[in-house]
Formats: structure tokens, C-alpha cells, sequence
């Protein structure tokens, strides 16, 4: 009696064991409800709005330049327009993301953003997700401040330090300086952009979300007086 009794308990244990792994399983391969939300499906309209991102941001490049004041928005679905158009890939920053990670996409809310992206080889790839604020730092020129409030793998939550340091490095790849401490219990990035310029070309002077759109304000820095020789001449080389 006692050994049926251990055997049937032993049963138990295993097909509850096998069900919460199925469970788990499940949750995991489950893409959050703003990854569907935003997905764009592929036509005109997607192109359109790939289109409007990238004349926004090629336009604020130009200005970092050429203009004294410059202002960029890029809304939701342009941002999307142009992620899902797998621009991410060939554009500016095609090796901002891990080979493993594909598809991002992002939903703007009022005071904060989700950014999704698929990890990993099909069929066991999965959605990464993040939720996080983001502001200007008061004290420090060209400093974006970006706390992290959430992290997910299909619909279970996690903490990934992992993930997030691939990213950093692929930042402070690109010039940007990367560091890490706690605000108010949760990871928070210290971006500090042209840290490693003794005289910035640019200040960014307002960056935020609003009406859906993140918004980014600044002004370049005036170029260097040229030297000039004994009698008021300008040096010429």
C-alpha cells in the first residue's frame, strides 16, 4: 500500500511538474499584446512611413551641421514603419542589435516606451520585451538618462543585465559612454554622448515624448575661431 501510494505520488509530482513547464513554456513563446499592437503589415503605407523616418533623421543629421537650432520628431509608426521594413539592418546602426535578435518594434505611451524584438532561431525564438522611462540629465551636458522598468521574455518577467549590456556595448561601440547604477530599485543607463570630445559638436537642449512622438531639441556648438597671423592676416596652411 505504501509503495502504490509513493509510486501514484511520484506520478503526480511528474505531470504537475510536466504541466507547469508546458505552462511556462507557453507564457514564454507568448508575444506581449503591444507587439502585435504595432505590427505594421507589409505595403504602401509601411513604406510611406519607413520613408518619413528616414527623411526626419537624415535631416537631422544635416542640421547637426549645418544649423545653429535644429528639432526632430519621429513618431510610433514611422519609427515602426522604418524597424519593420528591416531598415535597422542596412541603415545607420546595422549593428546595433545582436545577430540573434530581429523585428523590433516599439509603442510610445505617455511618460514612457515598450521596445520589442525576437530572440533567438526560429522555432524557439521568443519576444524580448522592455519597458522603460527615459529623460535628460540636468546636470550633465548630452547625458540621456534611461531607466529600465521592466523586462519580459514572451509574458514572464526577468531580469536580463545580460541583454542589456549587449546593447551598451554596441552603444559605447558607437562612441556613446555607458553606465549603470539603481534609481528608485531599477537598472538605470547613464548615456553620455561626445564624452569622448574635449569640445562637443552639438548640446541637446530638450528630449522627451509627446502626442505619441519622441522629440529631440539642440543646437550646435559655434565653430573654432581661426587663428590669425601678425598683422590680422588669417592663417593659411
Amino acid at each position: 500500500m505504501i509503495q502504490r501510494n509513493f509510486i501514484l505520488a511520484v506520478l503526480l509530482i511528474v505531470l504537475l511538474a510536466g504541466g507547469v513547464m508546458g505552462g511556462l513554456g507557453s507564457l514564454a513563446r507568448r508575444a506581449p499584446g503591444f507587439y502585435e499592437r504595432v505590427y505594421f503589415p507589409e505595403g504602401p503605407e509601411r513604406v510611406a512611413k519607413s520613408q518619413e523616418f528616414t527623411t526626419e533623421l537624415v535631416e537631422l543629421i544635416a542640421n547637426l551641421a549645418s544649423e545653429k537650432e535644429w528639432y526632430a520628431h519621429f513618431s510610433q509608426d514611422a519609427i515602426n514603419g522604418y524597424l519593420q521594413e528591416g531598415k535597422l539592418r542596412t541603415g545607420l546602426q546595422g549593428d546595433l542589435l545582436p545577430e540573434v535578435a530581429d523585428d523590433p518594434r516599439v509603442e510610445i505611451l505617455a511618460d514612457r516606451i515598450k521596445v520589442g524584438v525576437r530572440y533567438g532561431k526560429r522555432p524557439w525564438s521568443t519576444v524580448v520585451s522592455l519597458e522603460s522611462r527615459f529623460w535628460l540629465a540636468h546636470d550633465e551636458p548630452n547625458t540621456v538618462v534611461v531607466q529600465f522598468l521592466g523586462m519580459r521574455v514572451g509574458s514572464l518577467p526577468i531580469h536580463a543585465q545580460h541583454l542589456l549590456e549587449q546593447v551598451a556595448d554596441s552603444l559605447r561601440q558607437s562612441g556613446v559612454e555607458v553606465t549603470w547604477f539603481r534609481y528608485q530599485g531599477y537598472p538605470t543607463a547613464v548615456l553620455r554622448f561626445g564624452a569622448d570630445q574635449a569640445r562637443p559638436d552639438y548640446q541637446i537642449v530638450d528630449l522627451g515624448i509627446q502626442d505619441g512622438k519622441i522629440h529631440v531639441r539642440g543646437k550646435s556648438a559655434d565653430p573654432e575661431p581661426v587663428p590669425l597671423l601678425e598683422g590680422g592676416a588669417e592663417s593659411r596652411r
